[in-house]
């Protein structure tokens, strides 16, 4: 059984965890596909070490091909044989009898094995069985002495809601190879709580985002554009404007309201080219402003930015605030 729940939990996690882990590799001003795009996100992988759950490998669906053998097809004649086909059909339906006892059998192991003890506490709440279950997760993927500490390294950084006492109860359930719930509602209870999670982050940073432009905007330096686009000038260019089927050679840095760099050309050290038809709403508008040999700052709401998609795992609606030096409109 508990095998069973190692396969069956990390499967339902790392699902939980590998879209986080994907978008953090997308977090470029160019988040549409384009071959101009020199520039590749790195300091997205930042956030990802707060998810150790996403390292299980899942390339073994690349190998779809051992699926297809179809040598048995290369005996017809068999199906002349009498005596053969009815054996055959005598085999097949023993082995659907195996089949059938042995799902009955795993359908069954799966039924809770105990009920708490009177006085136990019991999780009621979506957020209390999420963190029954994390502690079982914890326990089956990083062992039993190292539990604990993983669960408390998701609840500070990730799912702060999580109940510590319930965590642990999750655990110890599991190193008794003993469960509240069977496997099939741990995997809808993770499902649930994930969907539940992103759309609370994103109602969350809306409101950071907005309240934060309400402020920024009555700073003097900040300029306010009709679509909502705020930029700060720190350094006003000669050079011509771009336009929005040109390709831009800059330099850029992206930061969340949190202080977190999600992706810098300055870190990598060499400038990246975009054409501006192919990156968010907000980047693109502010660079047309900008005359070759400018830097800017822009502060970008989430609707001229990657709206509820979630960059970097902690939610959608994220305001954006990009550093911005332009240096040459590239021509083909």
């Amino acid at each position: 059984m508990r095998k069973l729940t190692v396969i069956m939990l990390i499967l339902a996690v790392v699902a939980m965890s590998a879209v986080s882990c994907a978008k953090k590799q997308e977090t470029a001003p160019a988040a549409t596909t384009t071959t101009a795009t020199t520039a590749t996100t790195t300091a997205a992988a930042t956030t990802q070490a707060a998810a150790p759950a996403a390292t299980t490998d899942t390339t073994t669906t690349a190998a779809p091909a051992a699926t297809t053998d179809t040598t048995t097809t290369a005996a017809p004649a068999a199906t002349t044989d009498t005596a053969a086909s009815t054996a055959q059909a005598a085999a097949t339906t023993e082995t659907a009898a195996t089949t059938e006892s042995a799902a009955a059998a795993a359908e069954e192991e799966e039924v809770p094995t105990y009920t708490p003890a009177a006085g136990t506490r019991v999780p009621t709440t979506l957020a209390e069985k999420f963190s029954y279950v994390m502690g079982v997760y914890c326990c089956v993927t990083f062992g039993d002495d190292y539990a604990e500490t993983y669960f408390e390294y998701y609840k500070q950084y990730i799912y702060y809601e999580m109940d510590s006492e319930l965590g642990k109860m999750g655990i110890e359930d599991t190193i008794r190879d003993e469960f509240l719930y069977t496997m099939d509602d741990m995997n809808a209870i993770l499902a649930e709580y994930a969907t539940q999670w992103s759309e609370k982050l994103s109602v969350e940073n809306l409101e950071r985002a907005e309240s934060f432009l309400a402020e920024n905007a009555k700073k003097e330096a900040v300029k306010t554009t009709e679509s909502g686009l705020q930029y700060i000038v720190l350094q006003q260019g000669t050079g011509a404007k771009a336009s929005r089927t040109d390709s831009v050679e800059l330099d850029y840095e992206l930061t969340l309201l949190n202080g977190e760099i999600l992706d810098s050309s300055y870190e990598r050290g060499e400038h990246s080219t975009f054409p501006l038809d192919g990156v968010i709403e907000g980047f693109a508008e502010g660079v047309m402003l900008m005359p070759m040999g400018s830097h800017y700052i822009f502060y970008i709401h989430p609707d001229l930015g990657y709206g509820t998609y979630d960059l970097d795992g902690s939610g959608g609606n994220q305001l954006l605030i990009f550093e911005v030096e332009t240096y040459a409109i590239v021509t083909e």
